[in-house]
């Protein structure tokens, strides 16, 4: 049996996966956040796991890379810096009760480098995109820094990941004209910062991004 049409990852006999679409096509899913640390470690690391074998390095998950799973829960639980998140598909009702399935993740920064405004990061799990999933996980994000007291959050985005900025120019972000040296490997790269918008038309910097 190949990859399952509805779950993409892993084989199964499909009963689940059909109950998944089903719930999908009548409109029963829900998207929402929870702390990373409340979700199985086994999905954390899947997630992971997934990003590698596309041959990236998640900007959320990428302490992975130098810490065990159980470490990297334990750290997102107490590190009172940045706060993350799985990006959650759930079943509003089914019976028997659907398990929750993270598509994605993000991180709110409330005090980056000192600045006064936060961050955001996120990313979609890579059998996960193409969905439109990005424009709910970055509206929950920019909700979620509500919380925190952040009325002006950015993000970051490399110039070269056409995806990304397509994202959060759908999501209504605007770039702000900073541009920053980007050290993760496997080589120095170019990020453009954006912020959330406040209406209006694009102008022809978000036009140029938005065709990549």
């Amino acid at each position: 049996m190949g990859l399952c049409d509805t779950c993409y990852v892993r084989r199964c006999k499909s009963r689940r996966c059909d109950e998944r679409l089903r719930l999908k096509m009548s409109g029963n899913m829900e998207y929402t956040l929870v702390p990373i640390w409340d979700i199985p470690v086994l999905q954390v690391t899947d997630m992971w796991m997934e990003f590698k074998a596309h041959g990236e390095t998640c900007n959320v998950l990428y302490m992975m890379e130098s810490m065990k799973a159980d470490e990297f829960m334990l750290n997102a639980r107490d590190d009172p810096r940045t706060y993350i998140f799985a990006y959650i598909e759930r079943s509003r009702f089914s019976d028997p009760p659907m398990p929750e399935w993270p598509i994605g993740v993000g991180r709110v920064t409330p005090n980056l480098n000192h600045i006064e405004n936060g961050n955001i990061g996120f990313a979609i799990r890579p059998t996960e995109r193409g969905k439109g999933h990005a424009f709910g996980l970055i509206t929950l994000l920019e909700n979620k820094c509500l919380d925190f007291f952040i009325e002006s959050p950015t993000a970051c985005a490399d110039l070269k990941n056409h995806r990304s900025l397509r994202a959060l120019l759908n999501a209504g972000w605007i770039p702000t004209g900073k541009i920053y040296d980007w050290y993760p490997n496997p080589e120095p790269r170019k990020a453009i910062e954006f912020t959330p918008g406040r209406g209006g038309e694009p102008g022809p910097e978000e036009d140029e991004l938005r065709r990549g």
